[in-house]
């Protein structure tokens, strides 16, 4: 073999080892992108459970939340089933069920985030599966999810729908 082919078949390997590294430095970079992504998602999750969780706290807060609630969330233009459960329950009763049911929901979306990023496992996912069809058994938390339903991600809309569906599906 001769000097000129030895030095273009090293030229040639080393051309595919610039290559294959720059291939795997964009890997690193596209996966220190999700990881970041996903981190973030999980600080505005905790924050959200925090805030609500603050509100709980505060009688206060519950009744001047509960009362508004009432004229908007759970008022004449409401679901029956929620307008019906509001009548039956003091201002307090009502901010707390709604707190909780949105700080549960904004862990059940931060925890469906990051199972479709890939962060969580089938095993973990099917678990909080089983937990949200649990609260979701229940005909008020299923209309509070249909009512915010907008203020959730599509793809854990789709989610929450389907279990929804199979929910009333078995009731039925």
């Amino acid at each position: 073999m001769g000097a000129d082919k030895v030095r273009t078949l090293v030229e040639v390997v080393g051309l595919l080892a610039i290559v294959a590294s720059l291939v795997f430095v964009g890997i690193q970079m596209k996966q220190s992108q999700e990881i970041a992504i996903s981190t973030q998602y999980q600080e505005r999750a905790n924050a959200a459970v925090e805030m609500f969780t603050g509100n709980l706290q505060s009688d206060l807060s519950l009744r001047l939340s509960g009362d508004r609630l009432r004229l908007t969330m759970f008022g004449p233009e409401s679901d029956a089933i929620l307008r019906d459960w509001a009548q039956e329950r003091k201002p307090q009763e009502l901010a707390w069920q709604f707190n909780n049911f949105l700080m549960l929901f904004s862990i059940y979306d931060n925890n469906h985030f990051q199972y479709s990023a890939g962060f969580l496992d089938e095993d973990s996912w099917l678990s909080f599966q089983a937990r949200m069809k649990n609260v979701l058994a229940n005909p008020v938390n299923r209309a509070m999810f249909k009512q915010m339903s907008s203020s959730f991600r599509a793809p854990f809309r789709q989610a929450i729908d389907n279990l929804i569906d199979e929910i009333e599906s078995e009731t039925k």
